[in-house]
């Protein structure tokens, strides 16, 4: 299910919000000027280019550890440094440990 939420005019035009780079949506998510609900937005697409365990337990993975990220402006960054820091290894050792149904948390079965 994807959420379909226009960026304002004027925002990265070059870049189409499908199309954007990783770094497009970092840089988003991190900019203050722009609305939560965008930001929110370019969080869950940067997840999109950046899923090693599978959108939905990379998701689940980043947010259980920042807090949340639909209200909360720092858990929002928080959640992106996660993302870009965190490596295979602790994503998939908390895949083991945390997901009661690895089949749908994206572990290999």
């Amino acid at each position: 299910m994807s959420e379909q939420i226009a960026l304002p005019h004027g925002v990265d035009e070059a870049a189409p919000a499908e199309q954007a780079s990783h770094g497009v949506h970092a840089q988003r998510v991190r900019d203050r000027t722009l609305p939560h609900r965008y930001r929110y937005v370019a969080l869950r697409r940067a997840v999109g280019h950046h899923m090693p365990l599978g959108r939905r337990a990379t998701w689940d993975f980043i947010t259980s550890r920042a807090g949340d990220v639909r209200s909360d402006e720092v858990a929002l960054v928080r959640a992106l440094d996660i993302l870009e820091v965190s490596s295979d290894e602790e994503t998939r050792a908390w895949i083991a440990t945390s997901c009661s149904r690895p089949h749908r948390c994206g572990s290999p079965s």
